[in-house]
């Protein structure tokens, strides 16, 4: 019996004349918490407790003032959940393991309750089986919005706050919007996941990114990326007061980026990126828009000591123009600023970490067809070949074929 909630029509008879077991079927009215349900299955006196059982209700908010007091957390955790939708109940006695007790909803609704944020879900459908030991999501899946469906699936050992699980959340259909996150020369540096009160989705999938664990959210505080996405995150922990461990992939389907070290667009982005809370590890990523190509790999490592990194970019084709010099660092752009070049380019960065800690930075750049015009040299070049290197704040230029007025120039220099 719940609140409201009472037996309207039940029946128990033999099973069979020479068997003594006990056939039943219980019906409930169409009020309460608990609605239409249907419950039927065999009993057996001699053990106590029905050999199988299958019913079917329509669940909606309990009161909990009927169930037994071990039941609060769990009476804490449904109210915050609030789910409502069409249930499927199978049970079997096993001699070995006891009741197994099988869930399966459909068509319902769910507040997904995390610490900080709560994720309505819609369309939840989700299978779980229980025993005495253990509880194992075979699948649960909601759609969080017109786009997005969050899967989880696992297993969790036992009952108790402290117990062992292990899961797998996955996203399909994930999309985050252009503007989700701060631009790199933001002026709000101090927090990357800034909150606007007037966007609900993003601000739940902001208050999602600071439950990630430390190397996801490095990873997106770098890189920045939106667009078409999905997450796959296993969660591991044993029983008792271990901290759990994770390990996960990032699938780019058509994304947009950009590496806050080197601000440069990356439009139409495919790869992917896997992490564990150790090591992350990305791409090769590939940006392709006409016949520009970038094309990125990198490496973050930690161990007991220190951590380090070493990233590459690789461009095609690249155009000199406005977008690649907001991208530069500002020698670089002061150094552009004397040359007002045009043309295109291909480029290789690399940074990395070295054994004492510090960070080493270069940019090699091969000039396909550039034009330039030095502001003390009134004589433009055109049609340039050669090579430019930065290496910190130095620049170093070999420049083997340029065409100035009706002559070939060569140029070397720092």
């Amino acid at each position: 019996r719940t609140a409201s909630q009472t037996i309207s029509l039940g029946r128990m008879s033999p099973a069979a004349a020479d068997v003594p077991l006990y056939d039943f079927e219980l019906q409930s009215s169409d009020r309460g918490a608990v609605r239409k349900l249907s419950l039927r299955g065999t009993f057996d006196p001699a053990l106590g407790q029905p050999l199988e059982t299958s019913g079917n209700f329509m669940l909606e908010l309990i009161d909990f003032s009927y169930w037994p007091v071990h039941m609060e957390e769990w009476q804490r955790l449904y109210e915050i959940s609030q789910p409502c939708g069409q249930v499927e109940t199978q049970s079997r006695y096993d001699p070995q393991i006891g009741q197994i007790l099988t869930f399966q909803v459909s068509q319902g609704n769910l507040q997904l309750a995390l610490p900080d944020v709560t994720i309505p879900l819609q369309h939840v459908e989700t299978r779980v089986v229980c025993t005495q030991d253990t509880i194992a999501i075979e699948n649960f899946s909601g759609q969080l919005n017109e786009d997005c469906r969050i899967c989880l699936k696992g297993t969790v050992d036992g009952y108790t706050p402290d117990a062992g699980y292990h899961m797998i959340l996955q996203t399909d259909g994930l999309h985050i919007p252009l503007d989700l996150w701060l631009e790199p020369n933001d002026p709000q540096p101090d927090d990357p996941f800034y909150e606007d009160a007037t966007r609900p989705f993003e601000r739940q999938i902001r208050r999602l990114v600071k439950l990630l664990p430390g190397s996801p959210q490095r990873l997106l505080a770098l890189f920045s990326p939106t667009g078409r996405m999905d997450l796959e995150l296993n969660l591991d922990k044993n029983s008792g007061t271990e901290p759990f461990s994770y390990n996960g992939v990032v699938r780019l389907k058509d994304a947009f980026a950009n590496y806050q070290h080197f601000p440069y667009p990356l439009p139409n982005l495919q790869g992917q990126v896997t992490f564990d809370q150790n090591a992350i590890k990305i791409g090769p990523l590939i940006s392709r828009q006409g016949e520009h190509e970038v094309s990125i790999e990198a490496r973050w490592q930690r161990d007991s000591e220190h951590s380090d990194y070493d990233v590459l970019v690789d461009t095609r084709n690249t155009p000199v123009d406005a977008v690649l010099y907001q991208a530069l660092s500002a020698s670089q752009q002061s150094l552009w600023s004397q040359f007002e070049p045009t043309g295109r380019v291909n480029a290789h960065y690399h940074r990395q970490t070295q054994a004492d800690g510090e960070d080493i930075e270069t940019l090699n750049i091969d000039l396909v067809d550039v034009n330039a015009r030095r502001k003390d040299f009134a004589m433009p070049l055109t049609g340039m070949k050669g090579q430019i290197v930065w290496n910190c704040e130095r620049a170093d230029f070999t420049i083997t074929q340029a065409q100035a007025c009706s002559g070939q120039v060569t140029l070397q220099g720092s």
